[in-house]
């Protein structure tokens, strides 16, 4: 099972009895899931979320940078906004 997002190839892999995604790059790399998932559609559904997340935070990121390097905002609001951008987008 398979499903083409936003030019991002995200497939299903069999992994004991659970499933797991894999997005193929447009380069020829793989990201695999670490998380597993009962159905493939969980899986793509998992899948379709990394990347609303992973856009989100690097899209966010960019923005926060330039307003601290055209100090727009200070380091401590800059720490401030990234450490909340990070809990929204659960990264670590």
């Amino acid at each position: 099972m398979h499903k083409d997002y936003y030019g991002l190839l995200i497939s299903t892999l069999s992994f004991r009895h659970r499933w797991k995604w894999q997005i193929i790059l447009p380069y020829g790399g793989h990201l695999t899931s670490n998380n597993d998932y009962s159905t493939p559609e969980e899986a793509l559904l998992g899948g379709k979320s990394w990347i609303d997340s992973e856009t989100a935070f690097n899209a966010l990121n960019s923005c926060l940078a330039q307003f601290y390097s055209s100090g727009l905002i200070n380091p401590p609001e800059y720490q401030n906004l990234m450490d909340s951008l990070r809990g929204i987008t659960q990264r670590c």
